[in-house]
């Protein structure tokens, strides 16, 4: 480990770029969002690195303390970013669960900028995601209650930000488990608001106003302006082609029907994790 950290730290005398930090919550446009950022000669969007990953994952666990974290961040996000010019500006996209790592790169990094992306009433299109993902997902669900840290071995959907509100909660169905999944990010960026450069990015103003919304977004960032038609074009297509999460591949998935049980469940969800209740 001595022998890395020395490495990046002369990897980090050189020139780094400007960087954005851009996290977000599951099912609300984000990968679109990236590809909108990536401008050859002029950007580079990295799609969820898995070590930033694995730093939330043991900061949240408590594997390591706040600055031991901060250390392994400062040195991943060098080494993450190495090969892009100084003059060009690097993405890094995270998953859902690196949301927790804002106010810890705010500390290493104060000029990297953050932005947050979140999706309004996207909890069904999360619950859809979790089917979609394997029919396991539905055996881990009771296997949680009896081994958390089986079922985080075995599954993402266990890791991270949303972990810290499984154990509190103990979601007794997909829909619970999936509201966890959805708001908990959301959470986290209302606690560290302060530290984004831009209000939170909405799915709904991407994909509606389009061109309106991304004026101020790369202004902000430092994208040329005349790139937003480019930005455009990727409307035309679906951002995740080829996966499982295509829209073709989840076009017959279904989630659950909402009771008044069900909502009211929800509401007590949105009262732990510290988040709207109408974002349900």
């Amino acid at each position: 480990m001595s022998d890395f950290l020395l490495w990046t730290d002369k990897l980090a005398q050189r020139r780094q770029p400007k960087t954005v930090f851009f996290t977000n919550t599951a099912r609300c446009g984000s990968t679109l969002f990236a590809k909108m950022l990536d401008h050859q000669g002029i950007s580079v969007c990295f799609g969820e690195p898995r070590p930033l990953t694995t730093l939330a994952v043991g900061y949240l666990e408590k594997y390591w303390s706040s600055s031991e974290t901060e250390t392994l961040l400062k040195a991943v996000i060098t080494v993450l970013r190495r090969g892009v010019p100084f003059d060009q500006i690097c993405v890094i996209k995270t998953p859902s669960f690196d949301s927790c790592l804002v106010p810890l790169l705010a500390n290493v990094f104060p000029e990297i900028k953050h932005v947050f992306m979140f999706r309004k009433n996207g909890l069904d299109s999360v619950e859809r995601m979790i089917v979609q993902v394997g029919e396991f997902m539905h055996s881990l669900l009771p296997l949680y209650s009896i081994s958390p840290a089986l079922s985080a071995a075995l599954s993402w959907a266990f890791i991270g930000s949303a972990n810290r509100f499984m154990r509190v909660i103990k979601p007794r169905n997909m829909k619970e488990w999936a509201a966890i999944l959805y708001a908990s990010p959301y959470a986290d960026y209302l606690k560290n608001k302060h530290l984004f450069c831009l209000p939170v990015i909405w799915y709904e103003s991407i994909m509606t106003d389009t061109e309106t919304t991304l004026r101020p977004i790369f202004r902000e960032l430092g994208l040329p302006e005349e790139k937003i038609r480019e930005a455009l074009l990727c409307l035309n297509e679906d951002s995740q082609r080829d996966t499982v999460l295509s829209r073709t591949s989840m076009k017959n998935v279904r989630a659950t029907k909402m009771t008044e049980a069900t909502r009211a469940r929800l509401d007590e969800i949105a009262n732990v994790i510290g988040v709207p209740k109408d974002i349900f």
